[in-house]
This record gives structure tokens, sequence and C-alpha cells, in this order.
């Protein structure tokens, strides 16, 4: 168990390392029983990018709105529609406040 810990935010930060923008700040959040990553970004203000813990293979649409409502969560912002970005595990995504 200490092993997964460790290694998702190693693997959370080796995703954003190489992102453009750049994302810094992560927080952790609860949404629907699953622990979520959430980072802001260091580059473009009102920009987040957010990932799940446990981002086994299920339901892509219930990931994705977890994420957005994870990202809603830790900014206190609203996600601007169009512009989340899904990919199988994380998005990314601007707020408008």
């Amino acid at each position: 168990m200490l092993n997964r810990v460790i290694s998702l935010p190693l693997a959370l930060l080796a995703l954003t390392a190489c992102a453009t923008p750049n994302y810094q700040n992560t927080r952790e959040v609860v949404i629907d029983g699953k622990r979520t990553f959430v980072s802001a970004s260091a580059t473009y203000p009102g920009q987040y990018f957010a990932i799940e813990e446990d981002a086994s293979p299920g339901v892509f649409a219930n990931r994705t709105a977890r994420n957005i409502r994870a990202i809603e969560a830790v900014s206190g912002c609203k996600v601007i529609p169009g512009t989340v970005e899904a990919g199988l595990k994380a998005i990314q995504a601007a707020v408008t406040c």
C-alpha cells in the first residue's frame, strides 16, 4: 500500500514535469470515494490538471465527471465547458470564477 501512495505522486510529478503548461501545488480531494490529485498551472492561471489515484479501467465518462468535480472543489471555480481535454486517466481544464 505504501508503494502505491508513493508511486502515484511520483507518477503525477513525472507527467506534469514534462507537460506544458507547468503544473504545481498538487492538492488531494476525495470525490465519490475516489482520491484525486489536482494541480494548478504555474504557466496559465485558471488551468488545472486532475488524475485519480486508482485510475483502473472503468467508465470513462464517470471518471471525467469526477475529475471535473475535483478541479472545481480545489479551485473553488467552475470548469469552462469546451476547455476539458480528457485522457483515459486524467483531464486538463480551465476554470472561471
